[in-house]
């Protein structure tokens, strides 16, 4: 469409204004269709951080599996920053499910404590028995401590009965 156009031209457009750029972007991305291969593109020419996260979101909206891989992408490519590879991992955890073998493979694949929060915390947000299953699985054998505070944390807002169960086990000291 007309308007469309008009915002992919002034997103592109390098003498605008940044912040007005990531504005467009995201209104791009509030549009009925998406051209997620567009903000795709662009994404690697841009270097302003707000603009690129503006891009993730609006990528993130379309919902599709070839965005979503390109977010998996993103979240473990080493070049970007940490704050954006912890916004692709947010979106992609918003915009659809990252199976168990997804999340199990990029948190094992992930060093950086940050990025495992976030992986951590997107599978909260599911409440299906494999899901809970795993992050007990970390509770269990994570060894950086802070990693295993967080997953308890978010265990211990589940109504599983295994997580009653393991929350009996970690106070008697068997799940140490």
């Amino acid at each position: 469409s007309g308007t469309a156009e008009i915002l992919r031209d002034f997103a592109v457009d390098e003498s605008n204004d940044a912040e007005l750029r990531g504005v467009a972007i995201f209104w791009l991305g509030q549009h009925g269709e998406v051209d997620t291969g567009f903000l795709r593109e662009i994404y690697s020419s841009v270097e302003d951080e707000e603009m690129k996260g503006s891009i993730l979101h609006s990528v993130a909206q379309s919902g599709d599996e070839e965005s979503g891989r390109w977010l998996m992408e993103i979240a473990g490519d080493p070049n970007e920053s940490l704050e954006l590879r912890g916004m692709a991992l947010f979106w992609v955890g918003q915009s659809r499910e990252m199976s168990v073998e997804e999340m199990t493979g990029r948190y094992e694949r992930t060093p950086e404590r940050e990025l495992k929060e976030q992986i951590i915390y997107s599978a909260t947000q599911r409440h299906d028995e494999e899901v809970v299953g795993w992050l007990l699985d970390i509770a269990r054998n994570e060894k950086d401590p802070e990693l295993r505070k967080t997953v308890i944390f978010w265990l211990s807002q589940s109504d599983d009965p295994r997580v009653a169960e393991f929350m009996v086990e970690l106070i008697e000291g068997g799940a140490e």
